[in-house]
Parts: structure tokens; C-alpha cells; sequence
């Protein structure tokens, strides 16, 4: 399989999610909203990760419907939504982050060994840091395609959860380590941990540079002025 075939795949299942998430889009942000509704049961008990486990019960819902990714593997290794179909194996994450606290996340994603490929060093202060996930570049014949869905959402003075931002992102696999060197991965917040570093990597190198990260979703109107302009400016702007 060539680097145009893999990224050709890449794009292809990447235009699949976002094709899913935005056919449903306004019952996904209704439901994301659910749970402000009932807020007054758990908002003394829950902390902010409480978006994080709701937001994925809502999103994952979606991308298990339907087929259109294939059918689920149970291999414990994995991202948490893991789709096997006759071309390829696909592994989904959701990220989420708050504007106030780790507004840099949004574009430069935290991920987990057991959700990329993508073997190589990363630049560390001028020094080079080994990173080796977990994931193999291919099961058997069939590529391993890696894809974050981030979403930034900010709490009111009256403790309601908004969404701002739905992206959704494809990192590259490991085999295209010749093209991409570095450009994919940052530090993470611990030594063997690693960064998606989207705003650095946002198009497919050898399909005329079409994007590897789109927007699904923005209103920025629900933050700050000066949280909206950084997330323009550094993120948004690229990849429109």
C-alpha cells in the first residue's frame, strides 16, 4: 500500500465522521445540553471531567449507529471506539477542554499510546525524545487509522456547559513517519507521554494538501474575547 493510498483512506473515513456527526448535529448539541436540564443532581457531586464522560455517551451514540465505519473490535488495545471494515481499522477518541484552563489542548492533543501509530522522536528543548505507542501501522494488510473528535466547551455563571467548538482530526499513520518527521508530535505532559500537534499538522501531505483537521462546529460568541482570538488566530484561521 502506498503513502497516497493510506492518506487516501485517511481522508476518506475522516470525511465519514464528519459526515456522521454533522447529519445529526443539532440532536448532538441538544443532547450534549441535556445535561444542563438536570444539572441540580449532580453539579455539587460531578467535576469538569462530568462533560468529558457525557460528551462521549452523546458522540460515540452516533458513530456506533449505522455501520458506515465498519464493525466494532474488542482488541483491549484501542481507542476507545475501535471499527474494523474490509479496508482498513479505525480507531476513534473524543477529546475535550475548557478555554480557561488548557485552552492549548484544543490544538495540540493529548494522546494515549493505545490511540496512534505514530512512531518516532519528538523535539524536546532541543533534544530528542523516543515515542513508541502502542498501535502497529498495519493489522495484517489492513492500516490503522487514527482520528480525535475535540471539542472545547465553556461553564457559565450559572454552571451550564456550551459548547464552543467540534473538530475532528486525523494523525497519521506510522508508516508516513518519511513525510510528516516530527510535525505530528509534541511533549506531553510526562516523559513517554506525547501531543497531536494539529495546528502544525492539519493537511494531507500527499493529497494537494487538503485538510487532516476540519471544523464541524464553532460559536465562539460563548467565550471570552480575548480566549476567541487566541483560538482564532492559532487554530481556527489554519484550518478553515
Amino acid at each position: 500500500m502506498t503513502e497516497i493510498d493510506i492518506e487516501t483512506l485517511e481522508q476518506k473515513y475522516l470525511n465519514t465522521i464528519k459526515s456522521l456527526i454533522e447529519g445529526n448535529l443539532n440532536n448532538i448539541l441538544k443532547n450534549l445540553d441535556s445535561m444542563n436540564e438536570i444539572s441540580e443532581y449532580w453539579k455539587d457531586i460531578s467535576t469538569d471531567e462530568g462533560f468529558d464522560t457525557g460528551a462521549e455517551r452523546i458522540i460515540y451514540s452516533v458513530l456506533q449507529r449505522g455501520g458506515d465505519l465498519g464493525e466494532p473490535n474488542s482488541s483491549p488495545v484501542g481507542s476507545d471506539l475501535m471499527f474494523e471494515n474490509s479496508e482498513a481499522f479505525v480507531h476513534i477518541d473524543l477529546k475535550t477542554c475548557q478555554p480557561t484552563n488548557n485552552l492549548r489542548d484544543h490544538w495540540e492533543t493529548p494522546v494515549g499510546k493505545n490511540q496512534n501509530s505514530y512512531k518516532y522522536n519528538m523535539k524536546v528543548n532541543n533534544t530528542t525524545r523516543a515515542y513508541d505507542p502502542h498501535l502497529p501501522t498495519h493489522y495484517n494488510e489492513k492500516p490503522t487509522l487514527t482520528y480525535f473528535i475535540t471539542i472545547l466547551y465553556s461553564k457559565n455563571s450559572n454552571f451550564e456547559f456550551k459548547v464552543a467548538n467540534i473538530n475532528v482530526g486525523c494523525m497519521p499513520n506510522g508508516s508516513l513517519t518519511n513525510i510528516y518527521l516530527t510535525t505530528p508530535l509534541g511533549p506531553g505532559k510526562n516523559i513517554g507521554q506525547a501531543r497531536f500537534m494539529m495546528a502544525k499538522c492539519y493537511q494531507f501531505k500527499k493529497l494537494n494538501n487538503s485538510n487532516r483537521v476540519k471544523i464541524i462546529y464553532e460559536d465562539l460568541s460563548i467565550l471570552e474575547q480575548s480566549k476567541a482570538k487566541k483560538l482564532e488566530e492559532k487554530f481556527l484561521s489554519l484550518i478553515r
